[in-house]
Protein backbone atom coordinates (compact mmCIF):
# COMPACT_ATOMS: atom_id res chain seq x y z
CA UNK A 1 0.00 0.00 0.00
CA UNK A 2 2.99 2.41 0.77
CA UNK A 3 4.16 1.54 -2.96
CA UNK A 4 0.60 2.80 -3.84
CA UNK A 5 0.93 6.60 -2.50
CA UNK A 6 4.67 7.26 -3.15
CA UNK A 7 4.14 6.31 -6.92
CA UNK A 8 0.94 8.87 -6.17
CA UNK A 9 3.26 11.62 -4.76
CA UNK A 10 5.18 11.15 -7.39
CA UNK A 11 2.85 11.64 -10.60
CA UNK A 12 1.14 14.12 -8.37
CA UNK A 13 4.70 16.20 -8.14
CA UNK A 14 5.68 15.29 -11.55
CA UNK A 15 2.40 16.80 -13.03
CA UNK A 16 3.03 20.08 -11.05
CA UNK A 17 6.23 20.48 -13.18
CA UNK A 18 4.08 19.97 -16.34
CA UNK A 19 1.89 22.55 -14.99
CA UNK A 20 4.92 24.69 -13.74
CA UNK A 21 6.65 24.44 -17.09
CA UNK A 22 6.87 28.13 -18.06
CA UNK A 23 8.64 28.48 -15.00
CA UNK A 24 11.34 25.76 -15.82
CA UNK A 25 11.90 27.58 -19.20
CA UNK A 26 12.11 31.18 -17.03
CA UNK A 27 15.13 28.79 -15.53
CA UNK A 28 13.52 29.77 -11.77
CA UNK A 29 16.05 28.09 -9.46
CA UNK A 30 13.45 26.89 -6.96
CA UNK A 31 11.66 24.70 -9.64
CA UNK A 32 14.89 23.71 -11.18
CA UNK A 33 15.94 22.23 -7.95
CA UNK A 34 12.50 20.99 -7.35
CA UNK A 35 12.73 19.49 -10.94
CA UNK A 36 15.94 17.48 -10.48
CA UNK A 37 14.94 15.99 -7.30
CA UNK A 38 11.82 14.81 -9.02
CA UNK A 39 14.03 13.00 -11.63
CA UNK A 40 16.57 11.50 -9.02
CA UNK A 41 13.59 9.93 -7.16
CA UNK A 42 12.42 8.51 -10.22
CA UNK A 43 15.41 7.20 -11.54
CA UNK A 44 16.35 5.55 -8.07
CA UNK A 45 12.55 4.06 -7.61
CA UNK A 46 13.18 2.58 -10.96
CA UNK A 47 16.80 1.07 -10.51
CA UNK A 48 15.68 -0.14 -6.74
CA UNK A 49 12.36 -2.22 -8.52
CA UNK A 50 14.61 -3.45 -11.39
CA UNK A 51 16.65 -4.79 -8.75
CA UNK A 52 14.35 -6.24 -6.69
CA UNK A 53 12.27 -8.20 -8.48
CA UNK A 54 8.98 -9.79 -6.71
CA UNK A 55 6.67 -11.45 -9.64
CA UNK A 56 9.51 -13.87 -10.75
CA UNK A 57 8.76 -13.31 -14.29
CA UNK A 58 12.31 -11.27 -14.87
CA UNK A 59 12.41 -10.39 -18.70
CA UNK A 60 9.27 -9.18 -18.74
CA UNK A 61 8.84 -7.13 -16.23
CA UNK A 62 12.66 -6.33 -16.80
CA UNK A 63 11.48 -4.84 -20.41
CA UNK A 64 8.91 -2.93 -18.91
CA UNK A 65 10.16 -1.35 -16.10
CA UNK A 66 12.97 -0.37 -18.35
CA UNK A 67 10.74 0.97 -20.87
CA UNK A 68 8.89 2.65 -18.11
CA UNK A 69 12.37 4.11 -17.11
CA UNK A 70 13.40 5.64 -20.31
CA UNK A 71 9.37 6.92 -20.90
CA UNK A 72 9.63 9.13 -17.89
CA UNK A 73 13.58 10.13 -18.15
CA UNK A 74 12.90 11.85 -21.87
CA UNK A 75 9.43 13.49 -20.49
CA UNK A 76 11.33 14.83 -17.57
CA UNK A 77 14.35 15.97 -19.97
CA UNK A 78 12.22 17.65 -22.20
CA UNK A 79 12.31 21.02 -20.24
CA UNK A 80 15.99 21.44 -19.76
CA UNK A 81 16.73 20.40 -23.82
CA UNK A 82 14.00 23.29 -24.64
CA UNK A 83 16.48 25.80 -21.90
CA UNK A 84 19.22 24.33 -23.65
CA UNK A 85 18.43 24.56 -27.33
Amino acid sequence: MDSFFFSLMLTGNSILLLILQQHIIEKEIVVLIFLGFVILIWICRVIITIILQWFGIYDLIFWIQLLVFLGITIILIIPFISIFF
